[in-house]
C-alpha cells in the first residue's frame, strides 16, 4: 500500500472511530404506533445503554401498554467496547499500530465486535421479543393501530462505520503477518548459516590431544 492509500485508510479509520462512536448513543430501534386518524399514540427508541426511552407524556396509558419488552445489553460489554475504541483511537493518533501487533490485534478486535454487535443486535434481542427487522409498518388488526417498527440512526451508522474501518485494520493486519514472516524466514536462515559454520566438536580428540600435551612437558 503506498502512501496516500495508507493516509486515506487511517483517516477513514478515525472517521469510522467518530462514527461508531456516536452512534451508541443514539437510537438503534424505534417502536412507534398511530390511531386511525394518524395521530402518535405510542412512541419508544431504544439505547443499548438506556434502554426503552419516550418523548411522549408519562400519563399516556396507551403509550406505556404498547411499551416493548424489555432487554438490556450487560453493561460490562458495552464499557469493553468503548474501551476497545478509544484505545484504537489512541494508536490511529500516536501512529504505533505497525510497529506494534498489540495495536493491531485491537484494531481486529474492535471489527469483530462491531460486526458482533450487527448480528447480535437482532438475533438475541429483536426476534425473542417479536420486534421486526429492519423494518415493519403494518395494521395492527386487535387494537387497529398503525404499527412502525425499525432499526434508528444508531444501528445504520454502526454498519456504516464496518466500510470505513475495515481497509486500515486489514492493511494493520497484513503488514504484521508480513513483518512476523520476514523475522521468521530471517530467525531459520541464521539458524542455518550458524549451523554451517560450527565445527562439530570431537570430545575423543580433544581428550587425546590434551594428554599428548600433558606427556610432552613431562
Amino acid at each position: 500500500m503506498d502512501s496516500n492509500m495508507k493516509r486515506g485508510s487511517i483517516i477513514s479509520y478515525f472517521c469510522g472511530l467518530i462514527i461508531l462512536f456516536i452512534s451508541l448513543f443514539l437510537d438503534w430501534y424505534i417502536f412507534q404506533a398511530f390511531d386511525t386518524e394518524r395521530q402518535l399514540v405510542a412512541s419508544w427508541s431504544y439505547h443499548i445503554f438506556f434502554g426503552w426511552s419516550t418523548s411522549l407524556s408519562k400519563e399516556s396509558f396507551i403509550n406505556y401498554a404498547l411499551r416493548p419488552e424489555s432487554f438490556a445489553i450487560p453493561l460490562f460489554l458495552n464499557l469493553l467496547y468503548i474501551i476497545v475504541i478509544l484505545i484504537s483511537g489512541y494508536a490511529i493518533i500516536v501512529k504505533a499500530t505497525e510497529s506494534s501487533s498489540v495495536f493491531t490485534y485491537i484494531h481486529v478486535c474492535l471489527l469483530i465486535m462491531v460486526i458482533f454487535y450487527c448480528v447480535m443486535f437482532p438475533i438475541f434481542f429483536l426476534f425473542p421479543n417479536q420486534l421486526f427487522f429492519p423494518y415493519v409498518d403494518y395494521e395492527n388488526t386487535v387494537t387497529h393501530f398503525f404499527h412502525y417498527q425499525g432499526i434508528g440512526l444508531g444501528y445504520i451508522l454502526h454498519l456504516v462505520s464496518i466500510v470505513f474501518i475495515f481497509p486500515y485494520t486489514f492493511f494493520s493486519l497484513m503488514t504484521m503477518l508480513k513483518f512476523e514472516k520476514e523475522q521468521h524466514i530471517a530467525a531459520s536462515s541464521l539458524n542455518v548459516q550458524l549451523k554451517e559454520i560450527q565445527e562439530p566438536l570431537d570430545l575423543d580428540t580433544l581428550i587425546a590431544e590434551e594428554q599428548l600435551q600433558l606427556k610432552r612437558r613431562r
